[in-house]
C-alpha cells in the first residue's frame, strides 16, 4: 500500500495473464483477463467510492497510483 493502492487485484491480474501463458493457453489468457477486468473496473470503482468518504484514506493512499506506479493513477 506504500506504492500503490490495490496490491492485491494487481497481483490477480498478474495470475490471469500467467498461469494461462505457462500452459501456452493464450486463448484462455485473453478470455480470463477480459472477464477479469469487467469485474475489476465495477468492484474497483465501488469500493474507491466507499473509501473516499474517509478522509484517513483519502490523505493517505488516495494520491498514489492504483496498479503501476507512475503510470496510472
Amino acid at each position: 500500500y506504500r506504492y500503490i493502492r490495490h496490491p492485491n487485484y494487481l497481483a490477480v491480474i498478474v495470475e490471469f495473464v500467467a498461469v494461462p501463458m505457462a500452459a501456452g493457453a493464450w486463448r484462455s489468457m485473453l478470455l480470463l483477463s477480459a472477464l477479469n477486468s469487467a469485474v475489476l473496473v465495477d468492484r474497483i470503482g465501488d469500493e474507491e467510492r466507499l473509501l473516499e468518504r474517509n478522509s484517513v484514506y483519502r490523505n493517505s493512499v488516495g494520491r498514489r497510483a492504483r496498479f503501476i506506479p507512475g503510470l496510472f493513477q
